[in-house]
């Protein structure tokens, strides 16, 4: 073969590898839990997977051995004849043994690990699958669902048992689309007595409460307070149900909260969402304030809202931007005026030109008007530039959404 077409086999090669690359980052993960009908094959094989698990778990310990295909083929048929196991789970037994003991033979960690949670992997074609004739089968068994399949690829996931009621945390993969050109711009002022408030120009305003959910989270703090003063055993075992219970409450509500923004940046037509660019400072500026404003924003979950709305937006071809927080809550955005004075809880009434609204909306305008700002100066500084990355009439700053 001559040096030409070996270049251009070489071209070639980088240019397919550069496109694979190119679709999975526009591609995206995500899992569905949906609730399931267990079958008497399925309920058999998690009551023996972890007594499987926790066997394999006593022998890696003792050997040290953590290689999955050595285990495969030492123990493999032992495993199969002795718990009952399909062929595939039991595949998959020895990956999540072995990744479990690598994991701590690298933080130095090296104990017995106790498999304990009721959940089995189960692997897409092998284990489960899509048919237009059967359904939705694991193991070649119809399985009754209580939600719709999404329509994307499916991938690998896991069968889980909780309190006796039984879901498949399904895996799947969804296309992102590109991002939009043109569009308005909205935005969004998180909180602890609203989750967040999002405003655009000409549109009505998003207003999510969260003061249902710091009032339930303060109840359980201070349920937790009193059980934790007693030191039993069964004390601490009701002091993990409430930390789970608080985690489990939390994070329902912000997928609400994440999904309905993304809902109505896409009903007005957003090109990009502006936050403020928050971080641990505000959890340290918090010192001088009382006891209970502490414990507050030291449980204010915003950035895990952002890693929720990021993921969302981004899957409807919606940006993310991010500007400084200084004094969005404060400044008017009639005429500017900055003070402490301007806000009283949640009224914002301006002491120099009178502008009143409500506080939460103002910072949300704020927040809009210093990104559209901040455009405004860059277009100004790279003249010649023909292309905006936001339309015309988004371009003017609002002072009422």
């Amino acid at each position: 073969m001559s040096p030409f077409h070996n270049l251009l086999n070489s071209l070639l090669r980088v240019e397919i590898h550069s496109t694979l690359r190119i679709e999975s980052y526009m591609k995206q993960v995500r899992t569905k839990k949906i609730k399931i009908q267990p079958t008497g094959t399925m309920i058999q094989a998690m009551k023996n997977y972890l007594p499987a698990c926790n066997w394999l778990s006593e022998i890696v310990l003792k050997n040290k051995e953590t290689k999955t295909n050595k285990l495969h083929k030492l123990y493999y048929s032992i495993i199969r004849s002795k718990f009952q196991l399909p062929s595939q789970v039991t595949c998959s037994l020895f990956r999540q043994v072995s990744v479990t003991y690598r994991s701590m033979k690298t933080k130095r960690k090296w104990k017995l690990a106790i498999f304990k949670k009721p959940v089995m992997p189960i692997c897409f074609r092998r284990d489960f699958n899509v048919s237009k004739r059967n359904g939705f089968t694991i193991w070649n068994q119809p399985i009754q669902m209580f939600s719709d399949l999404p329509e994307a690829n499916l991938k690998d996931s896991k069968i889980k048992n909780i309190k006796q009621k039984w879901y498949i945390l399904l895996t799947y993969e969804i296309e992102i689309p590109d991002p939009k050109q043109q569009g308005t711009v909205v935005g969004v002022d998180r909180g602890i007595k609203r989750i967040l408030v999002a405003s655009t120009k000409g549109k009505n305003p998003l207003f999510i409460k969260g003061g249902g959910l710091e009032h339930l989270r303060r109840n359980i703090q201070n349920t937790k307070s009193k059980v934790q003063a007693v030191g039993t055993r069964s004390s601490k075992r009701l002091l993990q149900r409430l930390r789970r219970k608080e985690k489990s409450v939390t994070e329902e509500v912000l997928h609400i909260a994440s999904k309905t923004l993304a809902q109505y940046a896409e009903l007005v037509g957003a090109k990009t969402v502006v936050f403020e660019n928050l971080t641990e400072s505000i959890r340290k500026s918090s010192k001088s304030k009382g006891k209970r404003f502490r414990k507050q924003v030291h449980r204010w979950p915003y950035s895990s809202l952002l890693f929720k709305c990021e993921y969302k937006l981004e899957s409807r071809g919606i940006g993310l931007a991010f500007v400084n927080p200084k004094n969005t809550s404060r400044g008017c955005p009639s005429c500017g005026f900055v003070s402490e004075k301007n806000r009283k809880r949640l009224l914002f009434l301006c002491k120099s030109c009178g502008y009143s609204n409500d506080a939460d909306l103002v910072g949300s305008i704020n927040i809009r008007n210093r990104f559209i700002s901040e455009l405004l100066e860059k277009d100004d500084s790279e003249k010649g530039s023909s292309q905006s990355p936001i339309v015309a009439d988004s371009y003017s700053l609002a002072t009422s959404p």
